[in-house]
């Protein structure tokens, strides 16, 4: 009988919904004042601030189980910056048709602000090449762009981490950064 963390095959088991609903609630305890500010720091109304956190945990809802784990206050605040920078966009995007940012008697067309059916499946196979990508660099050199780039590590930390120095690690992002985007953009 396999230890609870692991699968019969030796992998580790699949996370079950209740230990996500508890991660998430755990996260949103711990992390909704500081975001409430480091929206209103970043100039966002204050009617909006509640909806901003709101819609970083809906994403943090389908983020990768073991980056909530291993670093929460990273893959939260990474998130909310993407929420930010989507919400100036938005708020540009209603500035140049003429709607006033924070207008809310202006009824919006929610289906204007989602991509169509096509943006979406292109996003999906740009996704799905960057992994690849991602994936197909050589294993030291992989792992710490991947852990710099998508998990938020610092260099250190990836040192530690990998048990090499500081500079190897740099050496190993610079690297697998060219190959990255020499390979996607031969790919695209």
């Amino acid at each position: 009988m396999p230890p609870e963390n692991l699968a019969s095959n030796g992998e580790p088991a699949a996370p079950n919904s209740n230990e996500r609903d508890q991660i998430i609630d755990d996260l949103y305890r711990t992390y909704r004042t500081r975001l409430l500010r480091h929206f209103w720091r970043r100039q966002h109304h204050r009617d909006d601030l509640e909806d901003l956190v709101a819609e970083v945990f809906v994403r943090l809802c389908t983020c990768e189980i073991v980056f909530l784990k291993e670093r929460p206050g990273a893959m939260v605040f990474r998130v909310a910056n993407f929420v930010s920078a989507d919400t100036y966009k938005s708020r540009g995007r209603k500035k140049r048709s003429g709607q006033r940012a924070f207008d809310c008697d202006v009824p919006q067309d929610l289906a204007d602000e989602e991509p169509d059916p096509e943006q979406r499946l292109a996003w999906r196979q740009d996704i799905k090449a960057a992994l690849e990508i991602a994936n197909s660099l050589p294993p030291k050199g992989g792992e710490a762009f991947i852990l710099f780039r998508f998990c938020g590590m610092t260099t250190l930390e990836i040192a530690m981490k990998q048990n090499v120095s500081v500079k190897t690690v740099e050496n190993h992002i610079a690297a697998s950064t060219s190959k990255f985007h020499s390979a996607y953009r031969a790919a695209g």
